[in-house]
């Protein structure tokens, strides 16, 4: 004679099924013991705290804004959106402040899948190589130090060389290979970055306002929520005309992040908050 199964644990069963089905709908990628149905995990998701059924409750993992979006990026890195050392970028530090800039987890949703679409059809994977990289490099901007909180400074220098002639498509290129280099190069809990640009020598040969407005657009749909602040001067009149332009094309939770200095030398200090070494190297290359 069969054992009569108790009610309660029916229904337990039936919700945990219901889930588990829900999973593999979404590709099975961040089950644990499963990929593909070959009976392993998926590698590419080892690094983005996969989802385990006996860590949370169903009604947790069903509301928890940050499971949604790492549900998200394992859907992206399942359907080849992005490859794995890409997914390295979207850990769980980066989708916080995701979530910080865009409030609710469906803004921070549809951010993200732009993202990946940007990825996908505008930045050649080859584009992010090492190789890259390395023969495709910026004259006028440059990786140097950390500020006190260890996020990356990028120092922008426009003014080091000429514009005129210059060909956009590749120049935007380089410019998001360079930015792809810090990226990569991001401690594990770090997820933003600073701008630095110095603005000496400016002027109508040193910057072309076509590509300044394609690397805006690259990076904020490329790389939402990666600024953490943009520090420009000297300011003058030249500068203010390239920030109007500049300006509509940015979101306003990232307007007040960007930062006019009339005389950065003054407020280099607190811009870098007390980081002797970086300020000492900004002293000298710039200011």
């Amino acid at each position: 004679m069969s054992k009569r199964v108790p009610d309660h644990e029916k229904k337990m069963s039936i919700r945990k099924r219901l889930i588990v089905s829900a999973l593999l709908l979404l590709g099975g990628s961040f089950l644990p013991g499963r990929r593909g149905g070959r009976g392993r995990r998926h590698p590419s998701t080892e690094n983005l705290t996969p989802i385990s059924l006996k860590q949370i409750s169903p009604c947790d993992f069903l509301h928890t804004e940050l499971q949604l979006l790492r549900q998200t990026v394992a859907h992206a890195l399942h359907n080849g959106m992005i490859s794995e050392s890409e997914g390295m970028l979207f850990g769980d530090a980066y989708l916080s402040e995701l979530l910080s800039d865009f409030v609710t987890v469906a803004a921070a949703t549809s951010a993200l899948e732009a993202c990946f679409d940007w990825r996908k059809s505008t930045l050649a994977r080859s584009l992010r190589s090492e190789t890259y990289v390395s023969t495709h490099t910026v004259q006028s901007s440059m990786w140097t130090g950390v500020d006190d909180e260890s996020s990356p400074v990028l120092l922008l220098q426009p003014g080091r060389r000429s514009w005129r002639g210059a060909l956009v498509a590749e120049e935007f290129l380089a410019h998001m290979a360079l930015v792809e280099q810090g990226l990569h190069a991001l401690p594990r809990d770090v997820a933003r970055i600073v701008c630095v640009q110095d603005t000496r020598g400016m002027g109508a040969e040193s910057c072309d306002l076509t590509l300044a407005k394609c690397v805006v657009k690259g990076f904020l749909q490329g790389h939402p929520a990666r600024l953490k602040a943009y520090y420009i001067g000297p300011v003058g009149w030249w500068l203010r005309t390239v920030f109007a332009v500049v300006k509509p094309l940015l979101p306003g939770n990232l307007r007040h992040r960007v930062h006019l200095l009339k005389d950065p030398a003054e407020h280099l200090e607190a811009i870098m908050h007390g980081n002797r070494e970086l300020l000492e190297q900004l002293q000298t290359q710039c200011f």
